[in-house]
């Protein structure tokens, strides 16, 4: 019996190690997006920011979990793993929830970035504007990160679509880009951008001019699709965990209550 408790003690440690694994795994993955769109900020569906708190809560909790099941393996107390199981079957449901609201994030990501984008760039530049510096920030975190320029391109800058923008610039907005647009950024690199001749020929050396609205909603749906299946693929292994700490359980149970027995007294020859 021994034997087989020292086997399985190996086996539940293993897929513990492995449970860790996942445990950072998830807790980088949501932090990482969860990163992102803070930084996209207005540019995207804030829901999508609280799902990758969820992500990151769930990695960062298993990670706890998982020390908690190892010291109960190592001690051979049933009442450790007792705990850890009940922790697992938690994370097990809330980390299924979560996987249905990424996949229904990302068939929906196309509204997020339509509804967020538009708002963020008919925003982008009107100063009188509560908050207006979030809108500055978004679309400038956009720009530069993903190296494009407006929503559909860098001639929405001299569109209706722009209207805080043509605010702020007043006479002159038709002939400017935010400086973020700017391949080598510095401060009024955006000036006259917009001039005829750019609109015919596009100043591709001096700054990017493609759509940010396809290069956003791509890179989201992608880290959504990622995050989605990993999460998904990563609950059968923790299944696989538990079944394997329940049967660890079980025989330490078994053994304790055998220990607890009490021992037979042997009777004397009269």
């Amino acid at each position: 019996m021994e034997v087989k408790i020292t086997t399985l003690s190996t086996f539940a440690n293993i897929f513990n190690v492995v449970l860790l694994l996942i445990g950072i795994t998830l807790t980088g993955v949501g932090g990482y997006i969860f990163s992102m769109t803070s930084s996209m900020g207005t540019g995207v569906n804030n829901e999508l920011a609280t799902t990758m708190i969820a992500l990151l809560v769930i990695g960062s909790v298993l990670i706890v979990t998982v020390v908690v099941g190892v010291v109960g393996v190592i001690r051979k107390q049933s009442l450790i793993i007792s705990v850890f199981l009940g922790a697992m079957v938690l994370i097990l449901l809330g980390q299924f929830a979560v996987v249905v609201i990424l996949f229904t994030s990302e068939a929906s990501i196309h509204y997020y970035v339509s509804v967020g984008m538009t708002n963020t760039m008919s925003s982008y530049g009107n100063d009188k504007m509560d908050n207006a510096q979030k809108y500055y920030d978004s679309m400038d975190y956009i720009h530069k990160n993903f190296k494009c320029c407006g929503n559909w391109g860098f001639q929405e800058w001299a569109s209706k679509n722009a209207s805080g923008w043509e605010y702020n610039n007043a006479s002159n907005f038709r002939m400017n880009v935010p400086d973020s647009c700017c391949i080598t950024y510095s401060k009024g690199c955006g000036a006259n951008m917009l001039s005829e001749t750019n609109l015919k020929n596009p100043p591709t050396s001096t700054i990017h001019t493609e759509a940010c609205w396809g290069k956003t909603k791509d890179t989201l749906q992608s880290w959504l699709t990622i995050a989605g299946c990993m999460a998904l693929v990563f609950m059968f292994v923790e299944v696989m965990a538990v079944f394997i700490n329940i049967s660890v359980h079980k025989r330490f149970s078994d053994r304790e209550s055998y220990q607890l027995m009490p021992k037979s007294v042997p009777i004397k020859a009269q």
